[in-house]
Parts: structure tokens; C-alpha cells; sequence
């Protein structure tokens, strides 16, 4: 295959306050390191998400980022989703008690963000 695959998690208490929507909006830390190692002045970048890719690239390397927090018990859970501004939405779609009761079962992490990279070359 001649291409390396890595994968990272971070997982980390929640903290009373956190979920606005501006916490969902930010780079992952590998794409800034990316970014900042290998962006240069006059450097080209293709947004590769926003077609087919037709543009004879190779594939070097591969990284999946996931972020999930702890919480105590679904009440954290719940008030880090509403001020999120993802409850309401959650719950229309019947997401909300499938949650709630995973939680009540047992559950204490909740992922918030999974990311794919790939570094490419022509």
C-alpha cells in the first residue's frame, strides 16, 4: 500500500460550561501540525471534501482524530448538549432518549468530534 495509517484519541473530563457550538467549529490539532509544518509561502492546497478528487493524487498518510468527553452522569451530558445547542435537535430526531438511556445503563463518554486527514501528493 506504501501509505501509513494513524490513529489518536483524546478523551478528558468534562467541564461545567463547556459545549457552546464555537467548541465544535475549531482545526484539529494534526491538521494545524500539518498545516504549519508543511505550508509554505506559494504552497497550493486542494479542499479535497468538496468533490470527486480527480486530480491524480497519491495518498502518503492517513489520520483519524477522536475527541470524546467524561461526564459524572447524564445530567453533565445533558446540559454539555444543550448549551451546544444540539439537544433540541437530538431529541426531534429521536437520538435524545436513545442517549439518555445509554447513560442510565452505563455510559460516561460521549464523542464530540471525529475527524479524518489525509495528507496527499501529485
Amino acid at each position: 500500500m506504501g501509505w501509513t495509517w494513524r490513529s489518536s484519541l483524546w478523551e478528558r473530563p468534562y467541564r461545567t460550561g463547556e459545549g457552546s457550538p464555537d467548541d465544535h467549529a475549531s482545526l484539529t490539532p494534526t491538521f494545524l501540525r500539518l498545516a504549519l509544518r508543511e505550508v509554505t509561502p506559494g504552497t497550493r492546497i486542494l479542499d479535497l471534501g468538496c468533490g470527486a478528487g480527480r486530480a491524480g493524487l497519491a495518498p502518503e498518510a492517513a489520520f483519524r482524530e477522536t475527541e470524546r468527553l467524561r461526564f459524572a452522569d447524564w445530567g453533565e451530558a445533558h446540559a454539555y448538549l444543550r448549551a451546544a445547542g444540539l439537544w433540541e435537535r437530538w431529541a426531534a430526531e429521536g437520538r435524545g432518549e436513545s442517549l439518555r438511556a445509554a447513560f442510565t445503563a452505563g455510559t460516561r463518554t460521549l464523542t464530540v468530534r471525529s475527524t479524518l486527514l489525509f495528507k496527499l501528493r501529485r
